[in-house]
């Protein structure tokens, strides 16, 4: 844990840092000059990654990946997948057509209010998450809060992902099944 710190600063200060053949900028005044050639043997090894007082950066930060894993890459074999998959696990299955179960625990609604976010998780960042357009929410007879908050459901579809999330879209209530838990 203390490695990837140390590691993860070292690559900041990297980003940060200005090239070798860059020009370098003046310390601050108030910066600590070596006295003796022994101090200059252990320099610091990160500086912090926010500019000085009055310090101007001179080129953009280069953006970095910070991880190389794609976190939608799994191996599955498509004559093993579970009749019924927890929403948790739903992620593992993206490119394929299954059935998720879980409880809706809140409903969310863009802004525009054309589209409504059934999540399964109160902090639904990252998480999987149903999705349902207000063309068939027009159709329903109750609101889409009253009818999905709560309630444990079974939704078949395909598994997509979002801008980083997992979602199955309905397009039909017949892709959803109201399940005791």
């Amino acid at each position: 844990m203390v490695f990837l710190l140390v590691l993860s600063l070292y690559l900041l200060a990297l980003l940060v840092l200005p090239d070798s053949d860059d020009q370098t900028q003046a310390p601050p005044p108030d910066a600590p000059t070596p006295s003796s050639d022994s101090e200059n043997a252990n320099p610091p090894a990160t500086r912090s990654p926010f500019p000085d007082e009055g310090e101007a950066l001179t080129k953009p930060i280069r953006a970095t990946r910070l991880s190389s894993e794609d976190q939608f890459a799994y191996t599955i074999d498509p004559a093993n997948i579970p009749s019924t998959v927890p929403w948790e696990q739903a992620s593992k299955y993206v490119g394929y057509t299954i059935t998720v179960e879980g409880t809706i625990v809140n409903v969310g609604k863009s802004r525009d209010g054309k589209v409504y976010f059934l999540n399964f998780h109160h902090d639904w960042r990252g998480k999987f998450y149903m999705v349902l357009f207000n063309d068939l929410a027009k159709t329903l007879d109750k609101p889409v809060q009253e009818i999905f908050e709560g309630k444990h459901v079974r939704v078949r579809g395909k598994v997509e992902p979002y801008n980083g999330r997992p979602q199955i879209i309905v397009t039909s209530m017949q892709q959803v099944e109201f399940v005791e838990p």
